[in-house]
């Protein structure tokens, strides 16, 4: 079937196979989107076993509910083919092929695999289901996250299979990747990984005795019992090494760690005394079990050279930076402040105007970074540092990356924080450059503004797809006190296309103390540029104008106003073609748009961005075609019934008329629910 068109979707390669069907990577025509969809083939469809098990699978994802379950989109039956449909998790591998790969992961890659793949375990133990059948090509590894997969195999707990069988398995899985070796359990009971490599953490042959215990009531009980276990075998070493706190004053080379601040992504932090120079200071230690992992260390030393490079009163200054028995450390001065993410958690929402103090402070440490060619990559309430009520520093820099440089994938872990992710992060091996930080900016403006993340629920699938194809919500929707120049600020500072946001951090935060007056235009400001394909000269008068509310127009569209707003699309679009693959010196003759798919199209509109709409009536849909994109895309308005005309106000409202059913729909700008005009 590889490419062929099956219903709805095209299909590209094979991703995986399996007794439980074949998964393509494929394109969804409808929904504009790159999906995965597994396809069980008529030799399997023949068997009612196979069918059995595939509508199990099905019934299982819709029950289950985890960041480390793959939900399902949609699934049915096309010419006799059983089917289902997921999110797309780009450049993932499973378990199994990793270990081909490599020999074996590390003991903290390993035991990340087995805590995440607990967390799905314990979601379906919960709900009273048994997966049979976990082993390393039933875990799928993308980026950061690990997937449990192929749920088809075991409905419900059984007399010969419960939740424990599972965790033998799970178990069974953390020695392979601890070894290399597949578990084979002999009369002195499961093997120690130890015998293996003695330099693996020793309390992992503890966790393998038991969760690979003969009788089951000897075994970890849960998978979070077991996934507990695993975690505390990794990091069971002395305080000092470990990364715990001291009790009491720890000797770390000519410093004296007697307080533990706090933990970031790489590392602990805390408070100590220079016994050389008299003074306290937070000093910052790599954690052990991250110590072995060239990827890790390398991340390390990019925090503290990055850091030790920059000069912005807003970036916590780096004194020193070494390696004392084999731990990697950085010393910085002592900041006594609450990371951002507590306050908000602790206060909720900012006024507007402490929320564009954060946002001023946050850019100048971004400029600085940028300046220099950096991208810090990880832009985050709990990487700000609040001190007083005015203070702010941007920290943690370990995810730092050069513009120029090659990105670091030793470690298989995609860096970034999802919630806070620009688009471009997560398509795997793009380029990124600083409006990537401008863009996670933006996001922490709006969670200052409205105590909420932009997009948040359906794990790092569903933030993927709001990152990549949704509009922000608009501050104002949440609090009509927060004044509605900060949603165009937002709607501009989160755009999907770098192009097409605030080109620097500075510029975000000169907008959103713009947004705070009551003059501020939040159509027209800051407007887009646009290049005209005759002359080549910007051209940034040529927006629609804005129509006030109270003038816009009732439930029919006049036959005149459409024609104009068709040629006025045309004209605007064709102002946009260096954008485009297609380009035009001169304005002569016409010019085919790339939609697709078209039947018996009746109304055409253009936004102040060069946005293309077309009501296609005979689809029973709307699409858009973006600015500098040849990819549409289906507006959000469902149970249409021959759309006769479409129009798009200057507040970039988009009103649908629907005469089928008598009424007209108005999407308001970056919403998803249409409402009826009255």
């Amino acid at each position: 079937m590889e490419g062929e068109v099956f219903g709805r979707y095209r299909l590209f390669e094979v991703l995986r196979s399996s007794g439980t069907g074949i998964v393509y990577r494929a394109y969804d025509t409808v929904m504009s989107r790159e999906v995965s969809i597994k396809v069980l083939p008529p030799e399997l469809a023949a068997e009612p076993r196979c069918q059995e098990r595939f509508r199990r699978e099905i019934s299982a994802a819709a029950q289950l509910s985890d960041p480390n379950l793959i939900p399902i989109y949609e699934a049915g039956e096309i010419d006799g083919q059983h089917y289902l449909v997921m999110p797309a998790v780009p450049d993932s591998s499973t378990v199994q092929d990793l270990l081909r790969r490599e020999g074996r992961t590390t003991p903290a890659v390993a035991a990340r695999v087995i805590v995440q793949a607990a967390s799905a375990l314990e979601a379906a133990h919960v709900a009273g289901l048994v997966h049979g059948d976990v082993k390393t090509s039933n875990l799928l590894v993308g980026g950061p996250f690990v997937y449990l997969i192929d749920f088809g195999a075991t409905p419900t707990t059984t007399d010969t299979a419960d939740a424990r069988t599972d965790i033998y398995a799970l178990t069974a899985v953390l020695y392979e990747c601890l070894t290399g070796q597949p578990a084979v359990v002999g009369d002195l009971g499961p093997p120690k990984p130890t015998d293996i490599d003695p330099a693996i953490p020793p309390g992992f042959d503890d966790v393998i005795a038991r969760g690979m215990a003969k009788d089951p009531n000897d075994r970890y009980q849960t998978a979070r019992e077991l996934a507990a276990a695993t975690h505390n075998a990794l990091t069971a070493e002395s305080p000092a090494a470990s990364g715990a706190a001291p009790t009491k004053e720890v000797e770390f080379g000519r410093y004296r760690l007697f307080e533990k601040l706090g933990q970031g992504s790489m590392g602990a932090v805390y408070r100590a005394h220079d016994t050389a120079l008299g003074r306290d200071v937070a000093i910052k230690l790599l954690q052990p079990e991250l110590a072995a992992e060239p990827g890790f260390q390398e991340r390390f030393r990019r925090e503290a050279y990055a850091a030790a490079r920059l000069a912005s009163p807003n970036i916590i200054p780096i004194y020193e930076t070494g390696e004392f028995d084999g731990r990697l450390y950085l010393v910085m001065p002592i900041i006594d402040g609450v990371d951002l993410n507590k306050v908000l958690k602790t206060d909720g929402a900012m006024s507007p105007q402490k929320a564009v103090r954060v946002v001023e402070q946050v850019a100048a440490a971004l400029d600085a970074a940028h300046k220099s060619g950096l991208v810090h990559r990880d832009v985050k309430p709990s990487n700000l540092l609040m001190v007083g009520e005015d203070s702010v520093y941007l920290i943690d820099f370990g995810l730092v990356h050069e513009a120029d440089a090659t990105r670091l994938t030793l470690t298989n872990v995609a860096p970034g924080s999802p919630a806070y992710m620009a688009p471009e992060r997560f398509g795997g091996g793009k380029v990124v450059d600083a409006r990537a930080d401008v863009y996670s900016l933006a996001c922490v403006l709006h969670e200052c503004l409205t105590g909420r993340v932009p997009f948040s629920g359906g794990g790092v699938e569903g933030l993927t797809a709001a990152h990549r194809n949704d509009a922000p919500p608009k501050p104002s929707s949440f609090d009509p006190a927060i004044p509605v120049g900060f949603d165009a600020v937002i709607a501009r500072g989160m755009a999907k296309a770098p192009d097409d946001r605030y080109q620097s951090a500075h510029d975000l935060a000169v907008a959103a103390r713009a947004a705070l007056t009551d003059d501020f235009d939040a159509h027209a400001a800051p407007p887009a540029r646009i290049r005209d394909a005759a002359s080549g000269e910007d051209d940034t008068a040529r927006t629609t104008p804005s129509v006030p509310r109270s003038r816009r127009r009732g439930p029919v569209l006049a036959v005149a106003a459409v024609v104009v707003v068709a040629v006025i699309a045309l004209g605007a679009f064709l102002r946009i073609t260096n954008q485009f693959p297609f380009h035009a010196t001169k304005l002569q003759g016409q010019v085919v748009l790339p939609f697709t798919g078209l039947a018996n199209p009746q109304g055409v509109a253009v936004d102040a961005k060069g946005d293309v709409y077309v009501a296609d009536s005979g689809n029973n849909r709307v699409l858009e075609l973006a600015a500098g994109s040849t990819s549409q895309s289906v507006v959000a308005i469902g149970g249409l019934e021959r759309p006769d005309d479409v129009a798009v106000d200057g507040a970039g409202d988009l009103e649908v008329t629907d005469p089928a059913q008598h009424r007209v729909l108005e999407l308001a700008a970056g919403m998803t629910n249409p409402t009826v005009l009255p």
